[in-house]
């Protein structure tokens, strides 16, 4: 393993055993149980879209914030066996919650794909046998908010950053979400500041530690013309953390690179315009 992989897997097992992080975040399928550990479940989230066009749009949303920040997205993963039917279920934050339609059921080892704001996503690649949709009314601010994924069952999970912005202190799920269901799993909670263009992901994908992405030591062309050049992206959508395409072997706890996310000390916070 190259020296620089290892330092920063040793960065980022210190830093998440200091600030705490909990990775039971929980997997939900089409039942009413809560203890699964395999399905459905949160993998990646980028809620402070600067310096990259992942959507592939053609427009980067510079520090002046000229564009809107619909860069930003959440990865939802299978890490199941089996295929799993998430249309009817709900996905929300603290202001809005939307049901899932019209999606494959998603395949074993693979990812759909959520970015915010109605997105223009024409020219993104979601990556092979993903799915990507935009999300009219779904935004992820920076310094404090809540992300929730419920089946039709009762059952839900939940994803809280921060406390800034957005909601001050602890951030409450809408009730699409959260009334009369269920929490599969914890509520995971992360506290730090986000770094701009960087996701929160987990590593190994499906069932790891969460932490800063680190940035990938490459250039990727994540759009369906090969117009937009990505030159060593702190994210990956539609791929696992360290660059690579999902497949089927990453389902039920296959193996993950385990080297690609750092810590950071920044105290900085930003606000989500």
């Amino acid at each position: 393993m190259h020296r620089t992989a290892v330092a920063m897997a040793a960065l980022a097992a210190l830093f998440l055993a200091a600030c705490g992080s909990s990775d039971d975040v929980g997997y939900l399928r089409n039942d009413a149980l809560g203890t699964h550990d395999a399905g459905i479940t949160f993998n990646e989230v980028h809620a402070r879209a600067v310096l990259f066009d992942f959507n592939s749009d053609g427009r980067i949303r510079g520090e002046e914030l000229e564009y809107p920040d619909d860069d930003e997205f959440l990865e939802i993963v299978n890490s199941a066996e089996e295929a799993i039917d998430v249309n009817g279920w709900t996905l929300g934050c603290d202001s809005t919650g939307m049901v899932l339609t019209d999606l494959e059921p998603i395949r074993p080892g693979h990812a759909l794909i959520v970015f915010s704001r109605s997105a223009d996503i024409q020219n993104f690649d979601p990556g092979p046998d993903n799915q990507a949709i935009a999300a009219d009314g779904l935004a992820l601010h920076n310094n404090g908010d809540i992300l929730g994924l419920r089946n039709q069952e009762g059952r839900y999970i939940a994803l809280h950053w921060g406390g800034g912005d957005g909601c001050e202190g602890d951030c409450e799920l809408v009730d699409e979400v959260t009334q009369g269901a269920e929490l599969a799993g914890d509520l995971l909670r992360f506290d730090e500041a986000w770094r701009p263009g960087v996701s929160l992901a987990r590593d190994p994908d499906f069932e790891g530690s969460w932490g800063f992405h680190a940035p990938l030591q490459d250039d990727f062309r994540w759009s369906l013309d090969d117009s937009v050049v990505l030159e060593s992206p702190s994210a990956s959508p539609g791929r696992r953390v360290d660059g690579t395409d999902f497949d089927d072997t990453m389902a039920a706890g296959g193996p993950g690179s385990g080297t690609s996310i750092i810590p950071d000390h920044s105290s900085h916070a930003y606000s989500n315009l």
